[in-house]
């Protein structure tokens, strides 16, 4: 029997907060995750933060997981962590993150 492997689509959320460490965000959103929903939550997520300019942040999570992301931070109750926009690719959303003031 043989397994065929599909690419898992990625997602990338731009984040305004008030942290400005990679490190300290995702420690953040991995622990809203796991609140909210536990493993399964975070392996349907799987966030990584791939850009960081002046407290704005390019997280890139996979495509089944935007819901419970956006739901995690609701339950979590960060008030500093606020989804400015969601696209397709890496480098349209280091473009927007370059362009907000």
């Amino acid at each position: 029997m043989v397994y065929i492997l599909k690419k898992i689509k990625k997602r990338y959320i731009i984040i305004r907060t008030k942290i400005s460490d990679k490190e300290e965000l995702l420690k953040k959103l991995v622990n809203a995750i796991m609140y909210a929903f536990g493993l399964e939550g975070l392996s349907r997520t799987r966030p990584t933060v791939i850009y960081s300019k002046d407290n704005k942040h390019v997280v890139a999570i996979d495509k089944d997981g935007v819901d419970y992301l956006r739901a995690a931070l609701v339950f979590s109750l960060y008030e500093d962590v606020k989804i400015l926009r969601i696209t397709g690719t890496s480098r349209k959303a280091k473009r927007i993150v370059d362009s907000l003031k």
